[in-house]
């Protein structure tokens, strides 16, 4: 294979593949710091929802939904029609085992969301728009060379956001 390491040539990629490299973690100003996640203040959050009609409108429903329902960008981007459901007066969404970041485990199981407020508006109205298929599709209109049809498996991407 042209272009590839040699397979005598121990790159630190292979090493950290096969888990044999682990890092130090992160030092700041000479203290080690691990990892750290940022959290939006409370004043950033009122900005955010006050931004979100300046968005798309594919962005402003992402938002949304990361707002409403705290679940993984991931879940969100690739969330289906046909994932969501009506049981008495309730909507939910079900996340397919194969889909949660746990499926490799053998006790993993399918995960259940309550969809309520803004959130299930959202989703209601996108699901009018898409039927069962993809609620953000990747970009391009769904059937063309660019939309979710020819990437099987694939709505729209988190890091579109960015």
């Amino acid at each position: 294979m042209q272009g590839a390491w040699p397979r005598r040539c121990q790159t630190g990629g292979r090493l950290i593949l096969r888990g044999k490299v682990r890092s130090k973690g992160k030092t700041i100003a000479g203290e080690k710091v691990g990892v750290v996640k940022r959290v939006l203040s409370e004043q950033e959050v009122g900005e955010l929802i006050r931004w979100r009609p300046n968005f798309t409108r594919l962005v402003e429903d992402v938002l949304t939904m990361y707002l409403w329902m705290c679940t993984r960008g991931s879940d969100i981007c690739g969330m289906s029609g046909a994932e969501v459901t009506l049981e008495g007066d309730q909507w939910w969404w079900t996340i397919p085992k194969a889909r949660t970041k746990n499926a490799r485990h053998a006790n993993a199981t399918e995960h259940r969301v309550p969809l309520l407020g803004r959130a299930l508006a959202v989703v209601q109205r996108r699901k009018a728009l898409y039927g069962d298929g993809y609620l953000f599709p990747a970009k391009g209109a769904v059937g063309t060379a660019g939309g979710a049809e020819a990437h099987p498996g694939r709505g729209f991407h988190v890091s579109a956001l960015q």
